[in-house]
């Protein structure tokens, strides 16, 4: 009998099974796609919130009502009525949002939860995600500009991303 050495094809098909299983279980702990989507779902909607907020504040410059605690939006633009500008940005509520920033009116992609009698601010999370439910750190909150010992601090954008 010949004194052979190696494997025998039985002991490599075992072998890549239990490879395959182990990456099939393992693969989507190292790979978190669809927590990296939400991430980056979430870091645009901050950035057009505080992009349109920039625009929205230069035309309240423009037109001289940056100084004003709360004014109809109107005085930028007549398709504006009815939203509210506070120092000339923005002012978090749901209705002058939706009337400012593209897509955060579309509940199949945000849900949006207003938090103006606690801290003056709203918050927004991708729609099918469950740190809504659950009190999780993913979404985006606006919060007001407002007037500190007689100074103007503007509006902040927090985005929150551990719970992505």
């Amino acid at each position: 009998m010949q004194d052979s050495k190696g494997f025998t094809l039985i002991e490599l098909v075992v072998v890549i099974i239990i490879l395959g299983i182990l990456s099939v279980i393992a693969a989507p702990k190292f790979i978190d796609l669809k927590g990296d989507a939400y991430k980056s779902t979430v870091e645009s909607m901050a950035g057009t919130i505080d992009s349109t907020n920039s625009l929205v504040y230069s035309k309240s410059a423009i037109n001289g009502v940056e100084d004003e605690r709360s004014i109809d939006a109107e005085v930028i633009g007549e398709q504006y009525d009815g939203a509210t500008l506070v120092y000339g940005s923005m002012e978090a509520e749901y209705e002058t949002l939706a009337m400012f920033v593209e897509g955060i009116e579309d509940p199949t992609a945000w849900e949006v939860v207003d938090n103006t009698f606690l801290n003056n601010s709203i918050s927004i999370y991708p729609a099918n995600h469950n740190s809504i439910v659950d009190g999780g750190e993913c979404f985006v909150e606006y919060t007001n500009s407002q007037t500190i010992i007689g100074e103007s601090v503007p509006p902040e954008t927090t985005v929150y991303t551990a719970d992505c």
